[in-house]
């Protein structure tokens, strides 16, 4: 029997070439290794606000019977406290949800093997209010390949998961995330 995942962006035109491969590795290494993940395409949410609502609302009867959910968006509206209300409110509901902010924003992980290239360093990107407007397009020109659909970024975020523990050392939320999903899969309250 498979283990269905539902994966919630902020945004699937831009997130989804990242999100899929990551949530991916991540699941296999918790112990998930033929998970199927469905990045969210329908109703195709832009903001994190507009993926909270449906989070709260529509998903809930559309998507109930996949096994996990995750949302991932940027960290600058993810507040901790919101996220843990948001997981709750759904548990109540009967899915299983667990937020993971990309922090500062999701391109972040994709940047992990470009890190040399930062101007100002790693410490200073992860709290870089305006990464994926400035500090990522640049990278993204470089390492992307602006004729695929995601401009690359499905390559971008492959060369990241080629040193996933790197990738868990750089952005520990992400080793958070594995972490509560190993326990989730093993039957134990994160």
């Amino acid at each position: 029997m498979s283990f269905k995942v539902l994966v919630i962006p902020e945004d699937h035109t831009h997130n989804g070439a990242i999100l899929k491969p990551l949530v991916q590795a991540v699941l296999a290494d918790a112990g998930k290794l033929a998970a199927d993940v469905r990045v969210l395409d329908n109703p195709r949410v832009q903001g994190f606000e507009q993926a909270v609502a449906a989070i709260k609302g529509a998903l809930v009867d559309r998507y109930r019977w996949m096994d996990l959910w995750l949302f991932m968006p940027d960290a600058d509206k993810a507040k901790p406290a919101a996220m843990t209300a948001l997981e709750a409110a759904v548990a109540a509901q009967g899915v299983t949800l667990m937020c993971c902010a990309a922090e500062p924003e999701l391109e972040i992980f994709a940047s992990v093997p470009y890190r040399a290239e930062i101007p100002g360093g790693w410490p200073q990107a992860r709290r870089h209010a305006r990464f994926k407007e400035v500090i990522f397009p640049p990278l993204l020109d470089r390492h992307g390949d602006a004729r695929r659909p995601s401009g690359g970024r499905d390559l971008m975020i492959g060369a990241a998961l080629a040193n996933l523990a790197l990738l868990y050392q750089l952005c520990p939320e992400l080793k958070t995330l594995r972490d509560r999903i190993a326990a989730h899969l093993q039957g134990v309250a994160p």
